[in-house]
C-alpha cells in the first residue's frame, strides 16, 4: 500500500524558471530565416530526509514541439523516459521514474537538437470574418478571458472590416503598443484582464491578453511556450498562434516582438496550451510522509547553424522636410508574393527628438500590395548656428534603411552660414570661429526578453 504522495511543480515562466542560465550565441534575430540549435537540459530532485522509505519518484518535463515550424532532429535522454504525445500528436512529454532511489540527489539530462522555421506556412487564401472553426481553443481558461471593461476595445477590432487577418493583425498591434514590459510581473501570472487594465506585464501577459481578445471575437487562440533569443541571451518566453480554417494553418503571432505569421527563428516551442498556467513541469514521490523535495532546471542552447530570412517584404524610405525643425519620413513596404503576409516595421527616431506616431506598425500586405507608412519627427530646442546632423532608421524582417539628413534653425544674429558650418562676424575680419557639428546618433534596437 501506498503511504504518502508528494507534488511539486514549476511553471515554465516563473521566477525560478527565469533565473536558468542561457549562452548567448553571435547572430542577428530579426535576420534569421531557419536555426539550428543543441538544447542541453538538466533537472536536479533534491531530496531532504530519510529516502529509505520512498518506493519512487517521477519527474514529467516538456520536450520539444514537432509542428509545421519546427522539427526534433535528434533526442537522447538519460534515464529513458517514457514519452507522452498530447497537443494533436505535436507536443510531448518527458516521464522520468525512480524506483527506490537510494540517493537524496536525482538528476535527469536530455539533449535535443532543433530546426526551426517559420517560412513554411503559406497563406494562399484569404480569411473572411466571421467564420466557424473546430479546433478548439475558443473558450476561456483560468487566466485567458474578457470582461466588461475589455467589450468596447474588443469590439473596435473588428468594426469596418470583414479580413479575419486584419483583425488579427490589429489585436496584436495594439497589445504590443499598449501594453509596458515590465520585468517586476516576471514573478505574477496575471489574467487577461488584469493585464488591460494596468497595461504592463511580461510576455505571458501580451500573450494571454492577446489570445483574449483573439477568442471573444471568435478566431482560436493557444499559447505557445518555449525559449527564445532576445539578442544578447537565451530565455523562456511566450507567443500565440491563431487559426486559418480557409488555409488550414496556424499563424505564429507574437505580440511581445510585434512579429506575425513569419516569426524568427529563435522562437523555439515546447508546448501550446490554453494558458501559461498549464504549462507547468512536475516532481512527484511515493512512500514517505517525511522526505522533502526541490526540483531544479538548468539549460544551455548553442546555435550549430543559422540561415539568413528568405521570405520579407520589401523596404523603401525617403525623409521630406516638413518645416525647419521637423522631418517628414515615408516608408514603403510591397509584399512581392503570392500570398498574404504581416510585416513587423520599426522606426528608430534620434535622441532629443520627438516621433509622432507608433514606432512599431505590424503591416498586413495582401498579394502584391504596397502600403506607406508615415511619421513625423520633431527636433525641439534646436539651437540656431549650429548644423545638426541626424540619422534614422526604419527596419522590418530580413531588411533595414537608413537615411541621413541635416537641420539648421538659422544663423545667430550677425551670423551668416557657410556651407555646413558658420562664422562669426567681429571687429577684426581676422577672428573667425567655426560652430560645432553636432551629430546624434540613432537609438540602437534593443530587444526584450
Amino acid at each position: 500500500m501506498r503511504a504518502s504522495f508528494a507534488l511539486i511543480s514549476i511553471l515554465l515562466l516563473s521566477a525560478l524558471a527565469l533565473a536558468d542560465v542561457y549562452y548567448p550565441a553571435e547572430i542577428k534575430v530579426e535576420n534569421v530565416g531557419e536555426l539550428e540549435t543543441q538544447v542541453n537540459a538538466t533537472w536536479t530532485i533534491v531530496l531532504d530526509g530519510d529516502v529509505s522509505t520512498l518506493e519512487e519518484v517521477h519527474l514529467v518535463v516538456f520536450g520539444f514541439s514537432n509542428y509545421s515550424s519546427q522539427y526534433v532532429k535528434s533526442f537522447s535522454a538519460s534515464p529513458q523516459p517514457a514519452l507522452n504525445i498530447s497537443g494533436n500528436g505535436e507536443d510531448y512529454s518527458l516521464d522520468f521514474t525512480w524506483k527506490n532511489p537510494q540517493s537524496n540527489t536525482l538528476e535527469a539530462t536530455a539533449q535535443f537538437v532543433l530546426v526551426t522555421n517559420f517560412q513554411n506556412n503559406s497563406l494562399t487564401r484569404p480569411q473572411p470574418f466571421p467564420f466557424d472553426s473546430q479546433v478548439g481553443f475558443l473558450k476561456d481558461s483560468p487566466l485567458v478571458f474578457i470582461n466588461d471593461e475589455m467589450n468596447a476595445q474588443t469590439q473596435a477590432f473588428s468594426q469596418d472590416t470583414s479580413d479575419a487577418f486584419q483583425i488579427a493583425a490589429g489585436v496584436s498591434e495594439w497589445v504590443h503598443n499598449n501594453m509596458v514590459y515590465d520585468l517586476q510581473y516576471a514573478e505574477v501570472n496575471l489574467t487577461a484582464p488584469e493585464a488591460f487594465a494596468i497595461r504592463r506585464g511580461v510576455c505571458d501577459e501580451y500573450s494571454h491578453l492577446a489570445a483574449a481578445f483573439m477568442r471573444h471575437l471568435g478566431i482560436p487562440a493557444k499559447v505557445s511556450v518555449g525559449y527564445v533569443f532576445s539578442g544578447e541571451s537565451w530565455g523562456l518566453h511566450s507567443w500565440i498562434e491563431i487559426y486559418s480554417p480557409e488555409n488550414n494553418v496556424w499563424i505564429s503571432t507574437d505580440p511581445t516582438f510585434n512579429e506575425m505569421g513569419v516569426l524568427d527563428a529563435t522562437h523555439l516551442r515546447m508546448v501550446s496550451v490554453e494558458d501559461q498556467s498549464y504549462a507547468s513541469e512536475e516532481s512527484s514521490m511515493v512512500g514517505s510522509d517525511h522526505v522533502g523535495m526541490k526540483l531544479l532546471r538548468n539549460v544551455s542552447i548553442s546555435v550549430i547553424r543559422s540561415q539568413d530570412l528568405a521570405k520579407h517584404a520589401t523596404l523603401s524610405v525617403i525623409g521630406s522636410e516638413f518645416n525647419i525643425t521637423a522631418e517628414t519620413i515615408y516608408a514603403n513596404v510591397s509584399n512581392p508574393f503570392d500570398e498574404y503576409i504581416f510585416a513587423p516595421v520599426t522606426i528608430r527616431e534620434p535622441l532629443n527628438s520627438t516621433l509622432f506616431g507608433e514606432s512599431d506598425r505590424l503591416v498586413y500586405l495582401k498579394p502584391h500590395e504596397t502600403r506607406q507608412l508615415e511619421w513625423v519627427v520633431s527636433f525641439p530646442g534646436l539651437e540656431k548656428g549650429f548644423v545638426y546632423t541626424y540619422s534614422i532608421t526604419v527596419s522590418t524582417l530580413g531588411e533595414e534603411k537608413e537615411i541621413h539628413f541635416s537641420k539648421s534653425p538659422g544663423p545667430k544674429e550677425d551670423q551668416i552660414p557657410i556651407g555646413g558650418t558658420t562664422t562669426t562676424r567681429t571687429k577684426s575680419p581676422c577672428q573667425v570661429s567655426v560652430a560645432i557639428l553636432a551629430l546624434i546618433p540613432a537609438i540602437l534596437f534593443v530587444r526584450r526578453n
